[in-house]
């Protein structure tokens, strides 16, 4: 009971920093999966919401657009890049994948 409250007391201390994702570090372990999967589309799919953490839209949409050529009928995946189509001002493109 102790160490549960310790460990409480010294996340809400350390607050949002604490839990915040290192988004680079994730793209650097999918990237790291992709060179020896290169078809893993679920690696290309977490690296794009990484890249979105970073702010870079542009290389989520390219790792998007390869995943979906991978798997194409995929309904979150599509939703996620009408979402970058969107953020990107590309609104025509964001509606089809709608």
């Amino acid at each position: 009971m102790k160490m549960r409250l310790a460990g409480l007391v010294v996340a809400l201390w350390l607050g949002p920093a604490w839990a915040a994702p290192d988004f680079q570090k994730e793209v650097d372990r999918y990237t790291r999966d992709l060179v020896t999967h290169p078809k893993a589309w679920q690696s290309l799919r977490g690296r794009s919401q990484a890249y979105l953490g970073l702010a870079r839209p542009q290389l989520a949409l390219a790792d998007l657009n390869a995943a979906l050529k991978l798997h194409p009928h995929h309904a979150q995946m599509l939703a996620e890049r009408s979402q970058v189509h969107s953020k990107l001002g590309e609104h025509h493109l964001a509606l089809a994948d709608i």
